[in-house]
């Protein structure tokens, strides 16, 4: 059973996916341009700057996979609706409704995945 809490955190999700994302950008940028200017002042590499490196490529990949709210919303409710006996009932207007609302919600899905991959 879905309740309050679980539907928060799926609101919450475009969210913390942005926030990772901006905590593993700025992050690296900051790593680069520290660990460049020590490098410069040194002739060396600096030794803190490889702990740093793994911690946003953590980041990093658990920024992956934290699916965003459509997908989560997907996940856990398209499979309880396609097997429910009452909904696979209903009238053929509104199936053909959601199945247009759900090609619409794909479809920004792909824009919005093919738009991180640029």
């Amino acid at each position: 059973m879905i309740t309050s809490w679980d539907l928060y955190w799926i609101t919450r999700l475009d969210q913390i996916e942005f926030f990772l994302c901006l905590i593993f950008f700025v992050g690296a940028l900051v790593l680069i341009v520290i660990a460049a200017m020590s490098a410069a002042e040194n002739d060396e590499r600096p030794k803190w700057a490889l702990k740093w490196m793994y911690i946003l490529l953590a980041i990093g990949l658990i920024t992956i996979f934290i699916p965003n709210t459509k997908t989560m919303v997907a996940i856990l409710f398209v499979p309880k609706i396609v097997n429910n006996e009452t909904v696979q009932q209903i009238p053929e207007n509104a199936a053909k409704f959601i199945d247009m609302k759900l090609k619409e919600w794909i479809s920004d899905l792909n824009k919005s995945e093919k738009e991180k991959s640029k």
